[in-house]
């Protein structure tokens, strides 16, 4: 197994290169191949951050049937984060790495926010584009009946879901909606039924009237399965707060973390937390410094940096050991799914750490980001981590440590049987630049 191992380490950066399908291209030429040939763009961004997420996306997409796939219905071309284009689509469609999917005019399909070794993932999420295709161009249609005919509920209501189903701002039309509603017609379950689906912006007109029959609102809810319920939350919870950084309103951003605190009931410990992350995330989008340390601060001293490891893995085992007594007592029940607390917390301090690496340089700061990275490192072994802490260091002007962080992020890797040749590059060139200077 370890020389198989082996083989398909040295393979690998032949095997990346032989994605002869993404074209050398860029977005406005890749549209215009698009329109002539009648297929979709398909955008392959790199991860700026993950090394593990570039690694699993490169062998998913070189994986059994992606090829002749993305060359029978797609235009495709690669970016990675130094470029202006990634930068662009990156901010504009708030995603780190991922797929993204546009018609030939260049709107937004479908996006894939994530990366995996499976080939048949990306083969299924090129044909989800496909199909989006076909309803963005029913969508088309349907909104220009809607602005020559006089609205009706019937094409108001067909035209929201069809943005729904492509994701794209429907809130406007909600309003709408509700207008050409007849009173004793607001608050019957078809209505909220339908005003849920929408998940309406917190202290909304929409929001307000869905949620105004607790009786009626919970009758609703508890109808749909879980994985819906928390769907329409996380995307009421990202309206909400996008809105909150856009308009700087802090009553409608502690709206949103005390909406976030009550999806976790009657977990309150997981709810503060949930709370404490929303005003992060505020505080980021809006730029304040000053707040976003300090909460930072409290954030981690509370949840990070007092939690031992021990302690997670006995919880761990517990949870363990409570899901393998269920799944044995659930007839057909066969695998079950864990995640390690240690990794899960790990992946959080790490966003924390990363947030000071984005937004300060003040020395104590850093420093402070590092002291995080530790413990992150304590909990799992992450090369991820370690790249962390080398560009922390970096900011520190500390080359030594730096490179000394980015050499354990590749033994880490090889440890792990991934390709380290990214990070072997960036430990090459700081190598090479620390060279330069002392010579």
């Amino acid at each position: 197994m370890k020389i198989i191992r082996l083989i398909l380490l040295l393979l690998l950066p032949i095997i990346c290169n032989a994605q002869s399908y993404f074209q050398n291209i860029n977005f406005e030429q890749a549209l215009k191949k698009a329109r002539k040939t009648d297929k979709i763009v398909m955008v392959r961004l790199e991860s700026e951050e993950c090394i593990q997420c570039n690694v699993a996306a490169e062998e998913g997409l070189n994986g059994a049937g992606v090829q002749e796939v993305a060359e029978r219905y797609t235009i495709a071309l690669s970016l990675n984060p130094e470029s202006s284009e990634w930068k662009d689509l990156s901010k504009k469609h708030l995603i780190k790495y991922g797929i993204l999917f546009f018609n030939d005019a260049g709107n937004l399909l479908h996006k894939y926010p994530a990366s995996t070794t499976f080939a048949e993932t990306y083969i299924n999420e090129i044909k989800k584009a496909i199909a989006k295709e076909k309803v963005f161009k029913e969508h088309k249609e349907l909104e220009n009946r809607y602005k020559k005919e006089e609205p009706t509920l019937g094409i108001t209501k067909e035209l929201i879901q069809k943005k729904m189903e492509l994701g794209i701002s429907h809130d406007s039309l909600v309003g709408i909606y509700l207008s050409l509603l007849m009173p004793q017609e607001l608050y019957t379950e078809q209505t909220v039924a339908f005003l849920i689906s929408t998940a309406p912006l917190l202290s909304s007109t929409p929001d307000s009237i869905m949620r105004k029959d607790s009786a009626v609102f919970n009758s609703c809810w508890r109808k749909l399965p879980l994985q819906e319920r928390i769907r329409i939350n996380q995307n009421i919870i990202y309206k909400t707060r996008n809105k909150a950084i856009t308009t700087k309103n802090f009553l409608l951003a502690q709206r949103v973390a005390s909406f976030t605190a009550s999806t976790y009931a009657p977990d309150r410990n997981a709810g503060r937390k949930g709370w404490y992350k929303q005003m992060i995330y505020y505080y980021a989008g809006i730029n304040d410094t000053l707040n976003l340390d300090s909460y930072c601060k409290t954030f981690s001293n509370f949840y990070f940096l007092q939690v031992s490891k021990d302690s997670l893995e006995r919880i761990d085992s517990i949870d363990r050991n409570e899901k393998m007594k269920n799944a044995e007592s659930n007839m057909g029940v066969r695998t079950i799914r864990f995640t390690k607390s240690t990794n899960s917390l790990g992946n959080e301090i790490d966003e924390i750490a990363n947030i000071y690496l984005r937004f300060f340089n003040d020395s104590l700061k850093i420093n402070f980001a590092l002291q995080l990275t530790d413990k992150a490192i304590e909990l799992f072994d992450s090369p991820s981590y370690f790249e962390t802490r080398a560009s922390l260091f970096m900011k520190l002007n500390n080359k030594e440590a730096a490179i000394g962080a980015l050499e354990k992020a590749i033994a880490s890797l090889k440890q792990k049987g991934l390709n380290p040749k990214a990070v072997q590059q960036k430990l090459n060139n700081l190598k090479q630049n620390a060279k330069s200077i002392n010579e």
